[in-house]
């Protein structure tokens, strides 16, 4: 008995302390899913995502960033057990990366859980096995590294001015030169819409800013922006009922014709 009222004494001190914040630190220790936010979703699909949010997504950034201190590695609108919501993850000063998960009806944070740099060396151990394995069967698999979830790979990027060597994400932030700000302005100048996810992440051995934008028929566009000079490397639209169209240079050689 003592110990339960000790331990419930400790959780109103912090918080008095550092606020409602750490709780939710607390909890997403145990369990880092969502359980319940303001917005349920019953469709699974990503382009009407946008217009039931009733945040956008630069807001949910903004409050992920008074939890979490440090840089952007991706900020996604999403569904999560049925409830929409922003995950953001943030590479923190120790290398650590901040998990947090934001209501996209009321833009509070509902759960918060951090992962150690040590950990993503599990992720490190898979990766050279699976290189190993594309080194054993004669790199038939090779196209397939920086693939993104939308299997682009094919008509992917082919170039940058920033090589990624290493698979650790935690770095990404530190070789970036422009912000994601700046990548999301670039994609916005080439697509009409609303933002519904920013990462920075590897493709063909480039970093790359992948920015998503929904546009008003609910078509997604994944904008690839250099993350070195801010340049927009190729963009390819997937239509509403997810078949995915032709990437930029398609169209306009349509165009020219």
């Amino acid at each position: 008995m003592k110990r339960k009222v000790l331990a419930i004494t400790v959780i109103l001190a912090a918080i008095l302390v550092v606020g409602p914040g750490y709780v939710s630190y607390i909890r997403a220790r145990g369990n880092e899913d969502v359980q319940s936010a303001s917005i349920k979703v019953k469709q699974d699909h990503e382009g009407e995502f946008a217009g039931m949010a009733k945040i956008g997504l630069q807001q949910a950034i903004d409050t992920t960033l008074t939890r979490a201190n440090g840089k952007l590695l991706r900020a996604e609108l999403g569904n999560e057990n049925g409830f929409l919501i922003y995950d953001i993850e943030i590479v923190e000063a120790d290398q650590s990366v901040a998990d947090v998960k934001v209501d996209a009806g009321e833009g509070n944070v509902l759960l918060v859980s951090k992962d150690s740099a040590d950990r993503s060396g599990d992720e490190n151990i898979e990766n050279d096995s699976r290189e190993g394995e594309v080194q054993n069967h004669g790199g038939d698999d090779e196209n397939q590294e920086g693939d993104d979830d939308r299997g682009e790979n094919s008509d992917g990027v082919k170039s940058g001015s920033i090589q990624v060597k290493a698979d650790h994400e935690w770095e990404y932030t530190g070789m970036a030169t422009i912000s994601y700000q700046q990548a999301i302005k670039a994609a916005l100048n080439q697509v009409t819409g609303k933002v519904i996810k920013v990462e920075l992440e590897s493709e063909n051995g480039f970093l790359v800013y992948g920015v998503e934008v929904v546009d008003s028929h609910n078509s997604i566009t994944d904008v690839k922006v250099d993350a070195g000079n801010g340049q927009v490397l190729i963009s390819s639209e997937d239509q509403a009922d997810g078949h995915q169209g032709m990437d930029s240079e398609d169209r306009d050689g349509e165009n020219d014709d």
